[in-house]
């Protein structure tokens, strides 16, 4: 006969049986869980086979730009210009994208070595930054370059225009690593050549120009457009940094007898030239232009009367969307730009959200996957309407070449500090 109730001890074993069944129930509900939770993060984000590596941005991860330009020291004005140019190209698309917020993580080169190599050290070290706007300055560039490329990512400056900027034979399996967004300085040369000989019917240009790379690129394209469109050049000198005697080449101009004179040069040696040119030599109808390097208002300034109908070369914004830009940046800044850069960096922040979007895969919970050879592939491809015109990017990184230009002149509100910028007198 069965006792109606159960000893203590029977109970006891009976409640641990029970409860190792539940716990068994549960470690296995616990594992399938697991297991398709790790299924679906596994699906989410495939495994990276990009040859050059991958960026992995879960969900809400944000997407971050770095900036790697002048924000101290004498090129501060131009990075400043940029970096703003950046920072409302993320507010124009309200800080999101693709489902992730837009993050701008701002450095300061100075265009100084050992702050550039530092300031990069610190970008790269973060795996969730897709790419360097920047730098401002070419030294800068050229240093830093093979170790941005090292590590996958790339640049893309808004004001570097040494055309020998650039990673070396860039190939279809190592695209490049350097894109710009601004027209090389050779452009400007030619527009310069163009207007002087084609617009204002002049014949016979002399050039004198600093040492420099981008001085001597510029002279040499003004010089091969200015001939091949019928012009002569009848004198060609050098200006050497610090130079106080300046004889020999107004000796030269007296001799020459040009309609034109081509200035490819720097402040304040240019300052020092202008003053000296408009002293010693009657100018009578000599027709005077420059390139972009004198486009500031500090130097109008500061060269005084001298610079009075100074032609200069320069990029020429026009259109309802600039219009736009600008009516935006007056209500973030309250006060217009007084540089151009800030138009190339609004367009290389675009155009590399425009390739990471052609080129990221995408999870079904949002995470993207961001190879970063890809990525470079599809900015090579970039064929972008931007805020600077056509951006079309060629295999060796040259996006800007067909990014407009026009001359502008100086007068005597720019001068005095009126005005600025010059009104543009001729766009192509």
């Amino acid at each position: 006969m069965t006792p109606p109730f159960q000893s203590a001890h029977d109970l006891l074993k009976r409640c641990k049986a029970l409860r190792f069944r539940l716990s068994l129930r549960w470690l296995f509900g616990l594992i399938v869980l697991v297991t398709a939770v790790s299924t679906s993060c596994t699906n989410n984000i495939p495994a990276c086979t990009d040859p050059l590596g991958c960026i992995e941005l879960r969900p809400n991860d944000p997407i971050e730009i770095a900036t790697l330009l002048a924000e101290s020291g004498d090129a501060a004005p131009l990075g400043l210009d940029a970096a703003a140019g950046a920072e409302l190209a993320l507010q124009a698309h309200n800080n999101e994208f693709l489902g992730h917020p837009l993050m701008l993580n701002r450095e300061n080169s100075a265009c100084l070595r050992t702050q550039a190599q530092t300031a990069v050290t610190r970008i790269i070290s973060n795996p969730q930054t897709i790419g360097i706007i920047g730098p401002t300055c070419a030294a800068t560039a050229e240093l830093i370059l093979p170790v941005v490329d090292g590590v996958g990512l790339m640049l893309i400056s808004p004001s570097v225009t040494n055309p020998e900027t650039a990673v070396a034979n860039p190939t279809p399996t190592h695209p490049p690593a350097f894109y710009r967004t601004i027209p090389p300085s050779s452009a400007q040369g030619q527009t310069a050549a163009q207007y002087t000989r084609e617009q204002l019917n002049l014949r016979r240009a002399a050039i004198i120009g600093s040492s420099s790379t981008i001085a001597t690129q510029q002279a040499d394209a003004f010089a091969q457009t200015f001939a091949n469109l019928g012009g002569r050049i009848v004198f060609h000198g050098t200006l050497s940094a610090d130079q106080q005697d300046i004889s020999e080449l107004l000796a030269a101009i007296t001799v020459g007898q040009p309609d034109v004179l081509f200035l490819p040069l720097f402040a304040p040696e240019a300052n020092t030239f202008l003053n000296q040119l408009a002293n010693e030599l009657n100018l009578g109808n000599l027709t005077l232009i420059g390139p972009d390097t004198l486009f500031t208002p500090q130097f109008a300034e500061s060269t005084g009367p001298a610079a009075e109908a100074l032609y200069l070369v320069a990029p020429a914004m026009v259109g309802d969307s600039y219009q736009q830009f600008l009516t935006t940046w007056q209500e973030r800044f309250n006060s217009p730009p007084s540089y151009f850069y800030h138009v190339f960096a609004y367009d290389a922040v675009n155009m590399l959200l425009e390739a990471v979007e052609a080129s990221a895969e995408v999870g079904n919970d949002g995470s993207l996957l961001i190879g970063k050879q890809a990525l470079r592939e599809a900015l090579t491809h970039t064929n972008m309407a931007g805020l600077s015109g056509t951006l079309t990017c060629q295999p060796n990184g040259e996006c800007g070449t067909a990014v407009s230009l026009g001359v502008y002149q100086l007068g005597n509100a720019e001068i005095n500090g009126r005005r600025w910028p010059p009104p543009l007198v001729w766009k192509p």
